[in-house]
């Protein structure tokens, strides 16, 4: 999961040219595509090419985004790291606990449910730890 971090951080500090926002774009749904046709175990890895590929398209282009600042999305932006160290923490629950089966019948229609499900619980739990005094800093 380094990959992540670096690309967040290089993107953040070297802003790219507004030139490669259209790259960025086809790059994201040519490989969010390939994700949506070719569904297995495999291309659901956070490693898996696709996935990263994806993942660092979107962030780059995200970069480029701008959203007028207030309250709620100051305390959502602030709390995106803490979502991202414990997602994948109900991912697994999701799937190996409860046996969600992701890849039969409605594939996308039970992702897309995940996907909402993990985000809302995630910030829900992050927004929450913020609020002790000694945890809020780690998050």
């Amino acid at each position: 999961y380094l990959f992540y971090v670096c690309f967040g951080m290089l993107i953040a500090k070297v802003k790219p040219s507004k030139l490669l926002i259209p790259v960025f774009a086809v790059t994201a749904i040519i490989s969010g595509a390939y994700l949506a046709l070719n569904p297995s175990n495999e291309e659901f890895n956070y490693l898996s090419l696709g996935v990263a590929v994806c993942g660092a398209s979107v962030f780059a282009l995200a970069t480029y985004l701008k959203v007028e600042k207030n309250k709620t999305i100051l305390n959502l932006s602030n709390a995106t790291w803490g979502v991202y160290l414990i997602h994948n923490f109900f991912v697994n629950v999701a799937v190996k606990v409860l046996g969600l089966d992701l890849l039969s019948s409605l594939p996308y229609l039970k992702l897309g449910l995940l996907f909402l499900a993990v985000t809302v619980i995630s910030f829900a739990i992050i927004l929450v730890l913020r609020k002790i005094p000694l945890v809020k800093y780690l998050f």
